[in-house]
Formats: structure tokens, sequence, C-alpha cells
């Protein structure tokens, strides 16, 4: 098969050869088989973002047999005809999308980003890009990343990245995380699997006092607003981590929007010595989904889906021969977090549970563990409320402290918006009730395994983790492409803790159904 390329000024003739390798073009029975693989050749190389225009036709010259007769077209000397348009080396861009990596039960966060990048300016379809970003709770990003395509006999993507990072916590944890990091990623041509490998040091910094007064002391100016045990638990440390993740199963019509399929994803992350911070985390997404009804205004009727997260960590030091000494740097000589060294997972690491896309009818880290020692001049007498009286700023609610386990399910029926509408405004509109639980283990759920019955017992986990938070309500939700879904609902807590952050009213944006 020969291939002829127009308009490649810059790109390298290989860079289309492997392309069309990738969709294993040299293989087909038929021409029709080689169209249907060079025309998903074009549709990967538009998503590449290196081109305006990509064009492409096939030209198969005829055989003859040894009388001279034409028999037809000559399949073993097809010709492959592709004309593009490429896009210039600089470019910058603008916009929002929704952050959230694959795999994670964390909610989405909604985020502006600024890129400033270089379109393959040796010709092997790399791209080079400064990246500036920030999202609605507090994260702040500036990175440079490096693409690398058709990296091995699979033709993966390496990307190479530093970062420097800060995530704002202070409203539900009093302490703000700043880190740099060092990353090698490489992702499977499907996206479907990720392997990285990174390197990050870290400060858990917790939130300083507001100060009114325009000749602040300097007890005023040093002075912390966090409780004592966010004090005693933020840490300085560095991680050494080995991350999987990937997607198991998937056979759903839409991520945002499913009404059929399956799906099943999971993440590992590994973290190793030398680096400080030592343990295993794994995570586990469930969803499966079925029309239950026939079709109303043409559009899929009565949905039924269950979702389910399910995410541990456990601490190499339980394993006894990586405990040692427990070297995390901690601010405070109050005394240990935990019974034993080498049992601690620093509180950036820890799951928490709450929020619109995640357990719906509690707020952001709202179950589960809660600190208030030293903060209790925010709450009213006797009880968990904040005093509107001595707010400043934005007064929390207690520190979500997280957990080292934690589990979410939801039960969902939906249906469309029973609108009739000749321009189809409503289609993607859907009106949805739910159920959904969740629960979380205790921080000191490992420490309780080691120092239970000598060894540990199952026993002692199993009483770490919360009773579980149950909530039902309903609403509306809007699928605007496969991967953005917008939520809109009103929750009643059936199960909850005194201590909990409920919320009735919630508006979510994420990336699946959840």
């Amino acid at each position: 098969m020969k291939v002829v390329v127009d308009g490649a000024d810059r790109l390298r003739h290989r860079f289309f050869l492997l392309e069309l390798e990738a969709q294993q073009c040299g293989k087909f029975e038929s021409i029709e088989e080689l169209g249907a693989k060079v025309g998903a050749a074009l549709n990967a190389l538009q998503e590449t973002g290196l081109f305006e225009k990509v064009e492409g036709s096939l030209v198969v010259p005829p055989s003859y047999d040894e009388h001279s007769k034409e028999l037809g077209g000559d399949l073993r000397n097809v010709e492959v005809h592709l004309k593009v348009k490429e896009k210039g080396i600089p470019f910058i861009e603008m916009g929002t999308y929704v952050q959230s990596k694959l795999g994670t039960a964390k909610a989405a966060e909604e985020s502006f980003k600024l890129d400033a990048a270089l379109r393959s300016p040796l010709g092997f379809g790399e791209m080079a890009k400064i990246s500036l970003s920030t999202g609605r709770r507090g994260t702040r990003d500036v990175s440079f990343n490096l693409s690398l395509p058709h990296v091995g006999k699979g033709l993966n993507i390496l990307n190479l990245k530093g970062a420097l990072m800060e995530e704002d916590k202070t409203y539900y944890q009093s302490f703000r995380l700043e880190s740099t990091s060092l990353l090698a990623e490489l992702v499977s041509r499907s996206g479907k699997h990720t392997f990285e490998a990174s390197w990050t040091g870290r400060d858990e910094v917790p939130r300083a006092l507001e100060c009114k007064s325009t000749t602040p002391t300097l007890l005023e100016r040093t002075a912390k607003d966090a409780s004592g045990y966010i004090m005693s638990a933020v840490s300085a440390s560095t991680k050494l981590a080995f991350k999987y993740t990937g997607v198991l199963l998937d056979t759903r019509d839409s991520s945002a929007d499913p009404t059929q399929g399956s799906y099943a994803s999971t993440t590992t992350e590994l973290c190793l010595p030398p680096g400080t911070t030592k343990f295993v985390k794994s995570e586990l997404t469930l969803q499966k989904h079925a029309t239950l009804g026939p079709p109303v205004l043409e559009q899929v009727g009565l949905v039924g889906s269950l979702v389910g997260n399910l995410g541990v960590i456990m601490p190499l030091g339980i394993l006894g021969f990586l405990r040692g000494t427990n070297k995390t740097i901690h601010r405070d000589t109050q005394g240990p977090v935990v019974a034993e060294p080498g049992l601690h997972v620093p509180l950036s690491d820890r799951f928490t549970v709450g929020g619109p896309m995640n357990l719906r009818g509690f707020d952001m880290h709202g179950i589960g563990p809660r600190s208030f020692g030293g903060r209790e001049r925010y709450l009213t007498p006797g009880g968990y409320q904040v005093n509107p009286d001595q707010a400043i700023g934005n007064p929390p609610v207690g520190d979500s402290i997280g957990g080292v386990g934690m589990a979410t399910a939801s039960a969902i029926l939906s249906v469309p918006v029973p609108i009739p509408s000749e321009t189809r405004k409503f289609a993607g509109i859907r009106a949805f009730s739910f159920a959904s639980l969740g629960v979380i283990a205790s921080p000191a759920s490992w420490a309780k395994f080691f120092n239970s019955s000598g060894s540990g017992s199952a026993s002692s986990v199993a009483e770490s983790w919360c009773v579980p938070r149950v909530a039902v309500g309903g609403g509306f939700s809007v699928a605007f492409a496969p991967t953005a879904r917008l939520e809109m609902t009103y929750s009643v807590p059936m199960l909850k803790s005194a201590h909990d952050a409920s919320r009735g009213f919630q508006i979510g944006l994420g990336i699946t159904i959840n």
C-alpha cells in the first residue's frame, strides 16, 4: 500500500504512516474495509489538533490477466491519498472545563485554563505546552507538559510534566496544599489505560487567622485558624508514586447520560520509599444502566441506574518490614496522630465523601469524622451549627479529617421531561429520583487493626466504618455533550450524624453520572 500526503509542510511522512498503521490499514480483504479503516485514521488525525483540515481518498489501479483483459481493481497496489492543512506552530487558547481523573470517586471541579503551546515544531507530532489553571474550589496550577505520540509498539502517548500546584482546602479542612511534582505518564492509544510515575514534594499549610487590624501584632500575623487535629496532622512530605488508571469495561451509550450498558474502572496507586509517604491506594467504580420503559416523545423512556464507588488506603507500615520510623514531619509535638509509626496517611491522600456528584444530600467533605477543637467560637452553644455572630469570611462547620476507606452507592430512576418541541430543545433534559448511601472509615482504622488482639483483627476495622448516611431526593439533569453532565437536585437526608454538613438544594457539574 502506497501513501501519498499533500500539504504536510512540517509533519514528517512517518507520522502519517504510523497513524494508518494504528488503524491496521495494511490488513484488509475488500476496498470497503480499507475505506472504513482509512476513515477512522482521518478522524484520529483530526483529533490530534494539528490540522485545520484532513481529507483522504483511495486510488485503486486496475488489474489485468495474461491477455491484458481488465479484471477489476488491484488491491495489492492500492494508494491512499491524504490532503491536509496544518495549523500554525504557536497558539494560545483558553476555556472552561470539568477537571476530573478517571477512576476517582471524588467530585469534579469546574476550572478555567489558559494554554500557550507549540504544535509539532520538530515534525513528529509532539506538543509543548505551558498551562495556567484555576478551579472554582481554589485549585491553582502552573505546569509544563511535553506530549510525544507513537511511543512503543502500541503507539502510545508519552506525557512528561512538571507542575506547581496549590489546592485551597481551607473551607472544608482549614489548610492548603502546596506541591511541586515531576511526572511521566504513558497513555494507551485508546485512552483507557494510563501508567504514571511521579515524584512530588508537598506541604500542608494550616489556614492563617484572618485579622481585621491594620497593624497586626506578631501573634496575629502568625496565628492559625485551624482545629487542633489539623494542626497536629498537617505535614510536609515527599511522594514517589506509581499509578495505574484503567477502564475495565465500558458498554454505555453515553458517559454523561447513559441509558444502557455497564461500566467498570479502577485506579491503583503505590507510594514507596525513598518518599516519606508509603501506602497503597485503590478505587473501584461500577455502573449498570438499563432502559425499563417505552420511548417517550421519541426519547428514551424510563431508565434505571445503579452506581457504586469503593476505595481503600492501606499504609505499608501495616506489613511490618516497612514500618520503621515514621519520617513524616509534623508541625506540632503534642503527640503522634496514630498509635504506631508508619501507619499515618497524610490528610491530602485521604478519602472524603459528599457533594452533588458524589453523595447527594451532603456538602463537599460532608460526612465522617470532624474536628472542632479550638474552633468552638464558630459554633452555637451546645451544637454544631455556625454561629453567625462569630463568622469571619467563610467560616467552616468543623474540619473534615477524611478517612482511609469509603463506599458510596446510588439507585436512580430517570425519565425525559414530557414537553413536546419541534426543535427538540428539551432533548437531553431528564427528571430523576434517587436514593444514595455513603460510608467512610476513620483515619485511625489501621492503628486499631494493628493494636487489637496482638496482630490485628477484622472486627476492629469493621468498627472503624461510620454509620451509613442515606439521602433521597429528585431533580433534573442535562447532558451537554457525551462527557458533560449538569444536575440540579433537592435531597432529604434520612440517616445522618449531628455533625454532618447536609445540604438540600445542590447544583453539580461532572463528566459522568454518579
